[in-house]
């Protein structure tokens, strides 16, 4: 017993050490042996192997804290900033700021319980008893948009299959059925319901918005919500569609569906009066950003939102938790939830590849030209429909193996800067939509166990079987490109 745990530890370790020799040559050794090439200069060529040695790390070796913090070293090692300019950057970004209070207050409501109260009551609408398809509906729809409320993906993935188990145990479904199946990768894809709001996935939109910046362009948070809402929505609808026409499982178990057979707790049933205030103010944060993103320019709306930023909502929201008393206590304790739910790695990620992107956006240093002259020599100048083809294309594919940052994030740095130039050029409405693509692509991932960190919650649950996954499971990734690259095509023409 013993030997067979430590062997692999070893094997990890050796591992772990080659990923780290290889990140730190790309980091620190890179610039320093590859001359300045196709009009890139040498703090270019060094930018490079930054990018290159922290995605290295990041992706393939686990590592999602340090390898940043030492990819700030390098950049000032390299010349690239100063000490105090890269810290003004770092900090000095509002996404980067939003973040740190967003995480507080997503975590506190998450903490409370809230959002699996309000799954659970889906399940206890009288509208779904006797009626299968109207239960899968609510399943699949309804917790999407459940998934809105939250920031924490695999913690949803966790609660949504529990549930998925609890419904088999109450409706007697063994583990070696279709409709447990069809049922787990459901509710697994719901949690793209997260993703419909950007403010879930700073660290790409941070990137995004250092890609368009040289351009003089502003990520589109209107854009996003809208191509991102289409996607998601149009996914899950035709998943539901396509299991209850198509595949067709037997949902004759289903019809004796009863809530109360599931043995909750009384709290699990009802929202307490702590989670309701909690819900309420996350309700305002997420109204707040659909107001300063929709309501009229020059009107009242705009001018509040406009006032106080990005920032400053999260902030007070947070503040009122602290301030509202249950039951002669703090609703939280914020100095305790600040400590525990700002997760360090997500900040210096948003950071680190913030100021990357924009290195490589930028015309300074010659980066963004050499890409283009490469793709032109190569392929010609895209069309829109190619450029977002290929993006979903690659980034779905790579993240069904390995992790998301592996294709998303070189694709956000190198073809935002494309889409924003014909952007400036009037070719396109926006560039927006293509950067939403490539981050829900970057999501859509169960194929194998290293496609995201949740995946093997999923591919482990009893019953999923690895024929599932290849034949029916490919066919739904298939339909998702299909389905984003005609929504990203489309909606960067009018948006």
């Amino acid at each position: 017993m013993g030997q067979a745990i430590s062997a692999p530890k070893k094997s990890s370790d050796k591992l772990y050490y080659v990923w780290v020799v290889i990140g730190l040559f790309f980091i620190f050794i890179f610039g320093r042996v590859v001359p300045p090439f196709a009009g890139i200069d040498s703090v270019g060529v060094s930018i490079i192997g930054i990018f290159i040695g922290t995605l290295l790390m990041v992706s393939f070796g686990n590592m999602s804290f340090w390898p940043l913090l030492v990819a700030f070293i390098a950049m000032i090692d390299c010349g690239f900033s100063t000490s105090g300019d890269l810290l003004t950057s770092w900090f000095g970004n509002t996404t980067i700021q939003m973040l740190i209070w967003l995480l507080a207050v997503t975590g506190a409501v998450a903490d409370s319980g809230a959002v699996q109260v309000l799954v659970y009551k889906l399940l206890s609408l009288k509208i779904i008893k006797g009626r299968p398809k109207t239960f899968l509906f609510i399943l699949f729809i309804g917790f999407m948009f459940c998934a809105l409320l939250l920031q924490a993906s695999t913690a949803l993935v966790i609660l949504y299959l529990t549930i998925v188990d609890g419904i088999c145990k109450a409706c007697d479904i063994e583990d070696d059925n279709e409709l447990r199946r069809t049922m787990q990768l459901g509710v697994y894809n719901s949690v793209m319901g997260i993703y419909i709001l950007p403010f879930k996935i700073v660290g790409a939109l941070a990137l995004a918005e250092a890609a368009l910046e040289p351009a003089g362009l502003a990520f589109d948070t209107g854009a996003y919500i809208i191509t991102a809402g289409i996607i998601i929505v149009a996914i899950m609808l035709i998943y539901w569609a396509i299991v209850c026409f198509v595949w067709k499982p037997d949902m004759t178990k289903l019809k004796n569906f009863n809530f109360e057979d599931m043995n909750l707790k009384p709290e699990q049933k009802k929202l307490n009066r702590r989670q309701i205030i909690m819900l309420v103010l996350l309700l305002v944060g997420v109204v707040y950003l659909f107001a300063s993103t929709f309501a009229p320019a020059g009107g009242t709306i705009r001018a509040f939102t406009g006032k106080y930023g990005s920032v400053w909502i999260w902030v007070g929201l947070l503040a009122v938790m602290c301030i509202i008393r249950i039951d002669g206590k703090p609703m939280i304790n914020g100095a305790k939830v600040m400590s525990d739910k700002v997760l360090w790695g997500i900040i210096a990620m948003a950071g680190c590849f913030s100021i990357l992107g924009n290195c490589i956006a930028s015309d300074t240093h010659g980066i963004k030209t050499a890409i283009a002259n490469l793709i032109n020599n190569t392929i010609g100048t895209p069309s829109v429909f190619v450029l977002v083809l290929f993006s979903v294309v690659l980034t779905t594919v790579v993240t069904n193996l390995t992790s998301g940052f592996a294709a998303s994030y070189p694709l956000l740095a190198i073809c935002l800067p494309i889409a924003a130039t014909m952007q400036a050029n009037g070719v396109i409405s926006s560039a927006t939509p293509l950067a939403t693509v490539i981050i829900a692509s970057s999501f859509f991932a169960y194929m194998t166990p290293g496609a995201i960190i949740y995946a093997p919650i999923l591919l482990e649950k009893p019953g999923m079987t690895k024929k599932f996954i290849w034949t029916k499971g490919l066919l739904v990734v298939g339909i998702f490109i299909v389905l984003a690259t005609a929504v990203g095509t489309i909606c960067s023409y009018i948006l």
